[in-house]
């Protein structure tokens, strides 16, 4: 079942910017902006800021603006799908844990056990 509950708030650091739990964001004059996809297929926007352009990680800006304690963990997709940028899809997690589910994912094992010691 969908939830069509939309939660709005300011885009953090860019006030003057929205962002809607789904990863929608709109712009100064309230007409939504088209994100584009990176060399990695992560969805950013260009945002103005003192005549600068800047550009910003959409699922960066919905966990900063809806998920307490976002700022400074890495954001991470929980169906791994790097556009799906709802709040419900995003989840913050440490570095560590960003490195082992990648590692998980591409079958990939740690050089070492926890219970061995590297050479």
């Amino acid at each position: 079942m969908l939830d069509k509950e939309w939660k709005f708030a300011p885009v953090p650091r860019f006030p003057k910017y929205t962002v809607c739990n789904d990863g929608t964001c709109y712009g100064v004059r309230g007409k939504v902006m088209t994100p584009k996809p990176s060399y990695n297929g992560y969805l950013r926007l260009r945002v103005q800021a003192n005549g600068n352009q800047i550009y910003l990680w959409i699922q960066r800006v919905v966990a900063e603006a809806f998920i307490a304690g976002a700022a400074g963990l890495h954001v991470h997709h929980k169906d791994h799908n790097r556009r799906h940028n709802h709040e419900r899809n995003l989840e913050v997690i440490t570095r560590q844990e960003n490195i082992q589910i990648r590692n998980e994912r591409n079958g990939w094992k740690s050089k070492a056990n926890d219970n061995e010691v590297p050479f």
